[in-house]
């Protein structure tokens, strides 16, 4: 863990990279995403979902589906401590969210098996060298 996340904090140059991922977001989660989602996600989605977020950074996403699925259970993963602290913050006193540190490339996720009724990672997979171990474990 300690090698990725040393990796990690080179790439993002620091801990100011949760707030470019805040002010980025409505670049990546825009009308088209969230039509495309509406269409074919929400309808096979059940009333109290459970919904994992694999590298959530400042957690929008995670935001936006407790919005959507009141009753839900949401689950946060991140490796990096500035992330996990931007997402706590936005998700603060909200029932329901989990935030999990965690390494991807070797994931501890705090979920049975076949409990979880969306997987989302966004812009994660290309920051990994094994992307298929995550992929079989979630």
């Amino acid at each position: 863990m300690t090698d990725t996340l040393t990796l990690l904090e080179h790439h993002h140059r620091g801990a100011a990279f949760s707030d470019l991922m805040v002010q980025t977001t409505p670049g990546r989660f825009d009308t088209a995403f969230w039509q495309f989602w509406q269409t074919y996600i929400d309808p096979v989605i059940p009333p109290q979902p459970t919904l994992l977020d694999l590298g959530t950074g400042p957690g929008l996403a995670l935001k936006t589906w407790t919005e959507k699925y009141p009753q839900g259970r949401y689950v946060g993963v991140d490796l990096m401590p500035y992330m996990l602290e931007k997402a706590g913050q936005i998700l603060a006193g909200i029932p329901g969210v989990e935030l999990r540190q965690t390494d991807l490339h070797d994931p501890q996720l705090p979920l049975d098996p076949n409990s979880v009724d969306v997987i989302q990672s966004v812009v994660v997979l290309h920051e990994m060298i094994q992307p298929i171990r995550l992929l079989q474990t979630a």
